[in-house]
């Protein structure tokens, strides 16, 4: 998104492209002489090329030094290119730049490609349980798919697409509920001040709040209204999984 930016800035008002690719390939020692950094190995390829006013060869040279810029004091959005390189460093890959005065540049990101993981034997490595889980969030494309990821865990899921819906479950007594799993930003009602309803309903029902916005919510405040864990979104399969049998007692859903 950020390399996006970048072009979008460099083509300014006129007329220009974007062209964004991925591609697999293998590196060898051909490559490896051309990019710096680069072992042998398959790597998955992010190209970002844009016909904008191009990189001069002075900035060419700096451009990834941490507090080297070329924008003026209110200019321009996103990331600097220093932190976007530091981020493809800490995941093993490599960043490549070329760029033409007047014609364009071209950013080539290396990723190292990782093995195909079958999706059955992921989940069979995840803890499992079979307690009910009440999933709440207000887009129904997140709600289908986490509930069909935690249906493969084993859990009976209950799911609400508002907060309205998802205090009837409990202001009706509709179900047994052992833990409620709620988006933080929803229409009308915030998933804190629904977990804070929900906590004067029931008090020792585990919360799980999830945001993308983490400096949204206080520690403080997410604990107050009953929060027992903070997610940042997107959530990570492994990491809600492992959250929810931190605070989960085991309780077979047959018991009484």
């Amino acid at each position: 998104m950020n390399l996006c930016t970048n072009a979008a800035q460099a083509i300014g008002k006129t007329i220009g492209v974007i062209e964004i690719s991925l591609r697999e390939t293998e590196i060898g020692s051909a490559e490896q002489l051309r990019y710096n950094g680069l072992v042998p190995g398959r790597y998955v390829v992010l190209t970002v090329k844009d016909t904008g006013k191009g990189i001069p060869p002075e900035t060419l040279e700096r451009i990834f030094d941490p507090f080297f810029t070329t924008r003026e004091v209110g200019e321009g959005s996103g990331m600097g290119l220093a932190v976007l390189h530091g981020i493809i460093v800490s995941h093993d890959g490599v960043i490549d730049v070329k760029s033409e005065m007047g014609k364009g540049s071209v950013f080539t990101v290396f990723f190292p490609r990782v093995q195909e993981a079958d999706e059955e034997e992921e989940v069979a490595l995840l803890p499992h349980g079979t307690e009910t889980i009440l999933f709440v969030d207000d887009e129904e494309d997140i709600v289908k798919m986490r509930t069909r990821m935690l249906s493969y865990l084993g859990y009976h899921l209950l799911s609400a697409t508002s907060p309205e819906q998802a205090l009837s479950y409990f202001t009706n007594d509709l179900e047994r509920i052992d833990l409620l799993i709620t988006d933080h930003t929803m229409p009308r009602m915030t998933g804190l001040q629904l977990a804070a309803k929900v906590s004067a309903l029931k008090p020792e029902l585990p919360i799980i709040l999830c945001s993308g916005y983490s400096e949204a919510v206080t520690p403080e405040e997410a604990l107050q209204a009953g929060v027992r864990r903070f997610l940042a979104k997107p959530v990570d399969m492994r990491l809600l999984a492992l959250a929810i049998r931190d605070i989960l007692p085991y309780r077979d859903r047959s018991e009484p």
